[in-house]
């Protein structure tokens, strides 16, 4: 959601799940992103993000369930091929 020109913020969230013989383990993470715009040309921008998650990581194990946390950033470069669609490509 744009906040401001050029300012967004959003909530990302993900689940990944993995099993290997008996083993298995979950994770649940959810949390905000912000991502600040850069005009490069008419219809190209770079933006700069960062956001913070937090969740849970779960396993068949004996201690089987943790609190977890991931922070990320980066810079991206998208191309707007519409008003409200783009393609994007970054470092992070």
């Amino acid at each position: 959601y744009f906040l401001i020109d050029n300012l967004s913020g959003g909530l990302n969230a993900g689940v990944s799940y993995q099993t290997v013989d008996d083993f298995s383990e979950t994770i649940f993470l959810v949390g905000p992103e912000v991502r600040y715009y850069i005009p490069a040309g008419a219809r190209n921008k770079v933006y700069v993000h960062a956001g913070a998650s937090f969740g849970s990581y779960n396993t068949t194990g004996p201690d089987d369930t943790y609190a977890v946390a991931a922070y990320d950033g980066g810079v991206s470069y998208a191309i707007f091929l519409s008003d409200n669609f783009s393609l994007d490509a970054g470092l992070g």
